[in-house]
Order: structure tokens, then sequence, then C-alpha cells
């Protein structure tokens, strides 16, 4: 039994390589800040206990990828598809009333 798929929108194909390059990219970020940040806090625990400098990178970055996920989380978001209508709807309407 052989399936053909059918034919795939090449726009709705850009989109949707988008999308998951954008998760793919959060969810590296994701990795890297958790192998580093263990890494971080082994050498700070061998070397400085009395000092937990490990925190000041993990917050920092921390915050780092929260805004990032935030960000890819609005974008993959029906919100972001909304705000971008709204928009091309006020700047059509600008554009009508020119003289």
């Amino acid at each position: 039994m052989n399936q053909t798929t059918p034919p795939v929108d090449p726009a709705l194909l850009r989109e949707a390589r988008k999308r998951m390059g954008m998760k793919n990219g959060l969810r590296i970020h994701a990795t890297i800040f958790v192998l580093v940040n263990i890494g971080l806090v082994l050498i700070n625990f061998t070397t400085a206990r009395a000092v937990p400098w490990s925190m000041f990178p993990f917050l920092g970055w921390g915050l780092g990828l929260a805004v990032h996920a935030l960000a890819v989380r609005y974008v993959l978001s029906d919100r972001a598809a909304r705000d971008l209508s709204a928009e091309v709807a006020r700047l059509q309407e600008r554009d009508r009333n020119k003289p």
C-alpha cells in the first residue's frame, strides 16, 4: 500500500519550519542553561562553598531564558496573529484616509 502525502502549501510549510525553529531554539537554550548551570554549581561547591556565586549567573541567565520563553509563547499564540491582523487593519484604514 503506497500512500502519497497531499501537496503542502509552500507558505504553510515556511510557517511550520519557522515555528519548529523557534521551539527548537528555546529547547536548545533551556538545555544549555541547565547543563552549564549544573557545571557552575559543581564548580562553586567544590571550590568556594562559603560564597554561592553560581546563583548570580543562574538568576541572570534564567531571566533571559524566561524572556525567550515568553517571546516564543507569544509569537506562537493566537494573540500574535490577532495583533498582526489588527495592525494590518489599522494600516489599511490609514491608507484609505490619506488625502
